[in-house]
């Protein structure tokens, strides 16, 4: 079992056993099946190894009888996340509620800003946009493309023949052409 994110996944136990030849009850854990690796001394009478999750149970009934004291030192893993995620489940609220409002956020107008245009036709914009329903606050997804909104802002205001909507960010930008040719632009 060498793969390290199928361990990961399936969650592994750090085993100690610690008594006279352990090494005698590894080999009856390869004999079983037991997947075993990472296997090293420490001392004389202490065998350190790790094995899967699912392998406890066997190991278990196999040390039963053996007379070697047996303890599971470290447990790693996804199920071993979950249950600590469980336990902090505060934690875990908040920070889906953190990643929520994020994307809320996110997703949000926070402006737009109408450049260039002289002060009769720049209220006339403002009135335009405000009945399209883009204002502060507004979600972005809800709102129609910058193509459509150039079209029906064309439409509206007589004086404009050219008006360009620019998504920046959250921010919507827009640049227009009066009728005369002089072309106003915003940043």
């Amino acid at each position: 079992m060498r793969n390290g994110f199928m361990k990961s996944l399936n969650g592994y136990v750090t085993v100690q056993i610690e008594g006279r030849y352990p090494e005698h009850l590894l080999n009856k854990c390869v004999k079983e099946g037991v997947h075993i690796w990472n296997v090293h001394y420490e001392g004389e009478y202490n065998l350190y190894f790790d094995i899967t999750l699912t392998d406890i149970k066997t190991i278990r009934r196999l040390f039963r009888h053996s007379g070697c004291k047996i303890r599971f030192k470290q447990k790693a893993g996804f199920p071993f996340f979950l249950q600590r995620i469980k336990v902090r489940s505060g934690f875990a609220i908040g920070l889906a509620l953190f990643l929520f409002l994020l994307i809320l956020a996110a997703n949000m107008v926070w402006g737009y800003s109408i450049k260039g245009a002289s002060p009769h036709v720049e209220q006339q914009l403002h009135e335009v946009v405000r009945d399209i329903g883009i204002k502060k606050g507004a979600f972005a997804f809800q709102l129609p493309q910058p193509d459509e909104i150039q079209r029906i802002v064309t439409d509206e205001i007589e004086e404009a023949t050219w008006i360009g909507v620019r998504k920046k960010g959250r921010p919507l930008n827009s640049k227009w052409l009066n009728r005369f040719g002089k072309r106003q632009q915003s940043d």
